[in-house]
């Protein structure tokens, strides 16, 4: 499958590409800063499971099992933060097929979403986003 960068977007003279991330805590659970590593593995599985409800299926990506020049790659594709590639342990990417959609597990928050389209199309990059974001409601 070819990536959502290999093509150029509506307005694709003027803007590169519109990317819109929302974040999402889960209420009750302390942010993942102060969790340990199993604690965090316990929210990724409930998160994951509700992904997998999503009809485009997403890729899961155990960060911890990721060689440091993998994770910066993600990174240097704004597909995770550097932040997010720096500390493995656990941390979970889930990445859909052409990678217009990222989701970050126990980052700085819970949940970071991502939602990236080829030029100027914040409405269709935030539309993608909120398909996602409905199934964590």
């Amino acid at each position: 499958m070819e990536k959502w960068y290999s093509h150029t977007g509506e307005h694709g003279d003027i803007a590169l590409a519109s990317v819109v991330q929302l974040t999402r805590n889960i209420d009750g659970i302390p942010f993942p800063v102060r969790l340990n590593t199993n604690e965090k593995n316990a929210v990724n599985a409930k998160i994951c499971s509700i992904a997998a409800k999503a009809q485009n299926r997403l890729q899961l990506i155990d960060m911890s099992r990721l060689y440091p020049y993998e994770a910066a790659s993600l990174a240097e594709l704004s597909l995770i933060s550097p932040a997010f590639a720096s500390v493995s342990d656990g941390h979970i990417l889930l990445l859909s097929k052409d990678e217009k959609i990222s989701i970050m597990l126990c980052e700085e928050d819970h949940i970071k979403l991502q939602s990236a389209e080829g030029g100027l199309c914040p409405e269709k990059a935030y539309k993608n986003a909120l398909y996602y974001d409905d199934l964590f409601h």
